[in-house]
């Protein structure tokens, strides 16, 4: 249970933030990546979280999650949200960050 924590708090980012900037007319972004978007239209659901993890943490985790790479990267990227965005659950939790990272990774292990 406590290592599957992390990647909750991880899916819940995925949950709220929007493909794309909620407008009545949507304009064009000049960055054309929905993932830079996606994560600018969501910051204001987690202020304490940087655009440069957010857009790192969508973009590794579907290629954790299909297969086909991330495998080193995602558990730091998602032991770093779940620090930044819910820091009193995280310390509730986890006594450091290393210790998020040798549990996440041991549960992401198992899948």
């Amino acid at each position: 249970m406590k290592r599957a924590i992390a990647v909750l708090a991880a899916a819940s980012l995925f949950a709220v933030t929007p493909v794309r900037p909620a407008s009545a007319a949507p304009t064009p972004s000049p960055s054309n990546n929905p993932i830079v978007d996606g994560c600018v239209a969501g910051a204001d659901l987690f202020p304490n979280e940087t655009q440069g993890n957010c857009v790192s943490l969508e973009t590794i985790a579907p290629l954790y999650f299909s297969g086909t790479g991330g495998y080193g990267m995602f558990t730091p990227q998602i032991c770093s949200f779940f620090m930044k965005s819910r820091p009193d659950d995280f310390y509730s939790v986890y006594d450091s960050y290393n210790e998020c990272i040798l549990d996440t990774a041991t549960e992401l292990s198992n899948f």
